[in-house]
């Protein structure tokens, strides 16, 4: 945009007053009057230009006056600018900085802080897969209005919910090479991103250097690795399609119900707690100091947001993934409890970009971390660790998080209003990266409403399905 100040001046001598403001595209027209001194000021793309048209006195004192007075409005324009711009820039700061406190954190930032503000533009890092689904689409939904218009020799189409195929080798390599090239690239320290259309911050992240974390908090972080690793005898891999391209999910928490009559239970596989009861209790009795690991993790870097988690966890009556069995009164409920649910990913893990919609969209942040573990035994940190890319990307204001083999990634982002991914990492058989995603789920936190508003009083066939109760029934 052009940013043009135009005065114009009939008499040498005559006030002209404040200059007006204005912008157009291009310059006004040339003014024709012989009588006048007529010039603008042009700001463009951070230079300053002078335009200067009109008949000039013949006297060299009036032109050297003419130019020493449009030398100080130039001067005066251009110092105004620059301060409004100043106060503006510093009033945008302030709404970004009041808007992250009353969400995220309130603590003072470590030194060395990244900015990066960024405008939301959607872009396709796969269009033939999106092309292809597309026409799927289309097929379906022309296929289903043929059945409606002659269901008597038209067949109803399967109902099924209709998602994009796996990328090719080459597909996922193009996508690398693209956000490699084009995407801002975050790779240490501690940074805030904002969405420069609404100063709404759309991440945090930090990351923790392993060569100089305290021993305490490896030790942690050495527990909690081992403890998911271990979990995933009593567990099933999430098999959803619409999750993942690669690799293997797991979770742990609570879920929506999957017998008839119970009304919310934990992500289990019967068959593994019956052959051995015994250690799945032992393992269960972990699960508290896991989530105090993780809350203290979290809250010492959004502790807005894991309080706000809480305090509507708390409401509700919302069971924790730390909590192994449903709490009955608030006394029980574990004080590290911010998320409902845990689910984690490794083994080449990656998957197309999407905005989450299963998360309560009462509560829009997410809270992830990504570690390096062994393959085998889930230890945090091993020697020799060496998987290669696998970025986390937010696909729409180009910006990729990338993850030294060194160090802990702590992020907490809008899962619901920004779309995100994993890409596709390059792992060996001895190593892989660890990513975990905490969050809130719909369908546990409205089971728990119901459960508060009274709707199952009057039912004494409905039960919670938690640890000691899965155990009683494999007794009886």
């Amino acid at each position: 945009m052009v940013n043009i100040i135009r005065l114009k001046r009939s008499s040498v001598n005559k006030d002209l007053g404040p200059p007006k403001p204005s912008q157009i595209a291009s310059p006004p027209p040339r003014i024709k009057s012989t009588s006048s001194l007529v010039f603008w000021i042009i700001e463009s793309s951070g230079e300053t230009m002078l335009i200067i048209s009109g008949l000039l006195s013949s006297s060299p004192a009036s032109v050297s006056h003419n130019l020493q007075y449009l030398q100080r409005i130039c001067h005066f324009a251009l110092e105004t600018r620059k301060k409004r711009n100043e106060f503006l820039a510093k009033r945008r700061k302030n709404k970004r900085e009041t808007a992250c406190a009353e969400t995220v954190t309130n603590e003072p930032p470590p030194s060395g802080i990244n900015i990066i503000k960024e405008r939301v533009k959607p872009i396709d890092l796969f269009p033939n897969i999106t092309a292809e689904l597309l026409e799927r689409v289309k097929a379906y939904k022309e296929q289903l209005d043929a059945h409606k218009a002659d269901p008597k020799h038209v067949r109803k189409p399967r109902t099924r919910k209709i998602i994009p195929r796996n990328p090719t080798h080459a597909e996922n390599a193009a996508a690398l090479d693209y956000v490699q090239k084009n995407f801002k690239q975050i790779k240490h320290g501690y940074t805030k991103i904002y969405d420069e259309s609404t100063n709404q911050i759309i991440a945090m992240v930090h990351y923790l250097p392993i060569d100089s974390m305290p021993a305490g908090q490896f030790d942690d972080l050495n527990f909690l690795t081992l403890f998911l690793h271990r979990c995933k005898e009593f567990i099933y891999p999430v098999a959803s399609k619409t999750r993942k391209c690669g690799g293997i999910m797991w979770a742990i928490g609570w879920r929506k119900a999957y017998d008839g009559l119970e009304i919310l239970g934990r992500y289990r596989n019967k068959q593994a707690i019956k052959k051995n009861p015994s250690r799945y209790e032992a393992l269960m009795e972990d699960s508290s100091k896991a989530g105090r690991i993780l809350w203290n993790f979290f809250h010492g870097f959004g502790n807005v947001a894991v309080e706000k988690n809480k305090a509507y966890m708390d409401q509700f009556g919302i069971p924790s993934f730390a909590d192994k069995n449903f709490p009955k009164s608030p006394e029980d409920q574990s004080p590290f409890g911010f998320a409902s649910n845990l689910a984690y990913s490794s083994n080449g893990f990656y998957n197309h970009q999407h905005k989450d919609d299963g998360d309560d969209s009462e509560l829009p942040l997410a809270f992830a971390m990504v570690l390096p573990t062994s393959k085998k035994t889930g230890e945090f940190a091993p020697k020799g660790y060496n998987v290669q890319n696998g970025q986390f990307i937010f696909r729409d204001i180009r910006v990729a998080l990338n993850f030294n083999p060194q160090t802990v990634c702590l992020i907490i982002f809008r899962a619901q209003e920004y779309v995100h991914g994993t890409l596709k990492p390059s792992e060996t058989k001895h190593f892989t990266k660890l990513g975990l995603s905490l969050q809130v789920a719909t369908k546990a936190s409205n089971a728990c409403k119901k459960y508060q508003n009274g709707e199952y009083a009057e039912r004494d066939d409905v039960y919670f399905g938690g640890v000691h109760h899965h155990l009683d029934k494999l007794i009886k």
